[in-house]
């Protein structure tokens, strides 16, 4: 434990001898931490989190298809909503559009 002590007062007086080396690991550890928790807590909002809703994992996501125009994901008109609701008992819960 005592060679450990003595490497740390060594590093430490390194450290306070080279200033802006010392300037530029801390700004660099700051930087990096910093952006480090941004990248986290953006991540673990958008992919990590429970959804705002209740009854979350009901949510559907209503899309059609037109491959042929380019287009994967197309939304879906106030009538074809409609249909889909009398036709479709998972979507038969799905709030109108206001």
């Amino acid at each position: 434990m005592r060679h450990v002590w003595k490497d740390i007062r060594l590093g430490l007086r390194l450290l306070a001898r080279e200033r802006g080396f010392t300037a530029a690991a801390i700004l660099t550890l700051a930087l990096g931490i910093g952006a480090n928790t941004a990248v986290f807590a953006v991540v673990h909002r958008v992919l990590l989190a429970d959804l705002p809703y209740a009854d979350a994992g009901r949510v559907l996501v209503i899309s059609q298809r037109a491959p042929e125009s380019g287009f994967l994901h197309l939304g879906v008109s106030e009538g074809e909503l409609e249909a889909l609701r009398t036709r479709t008992p998972a979507a038969s819960s799905t709030p109108a559009r206001t």
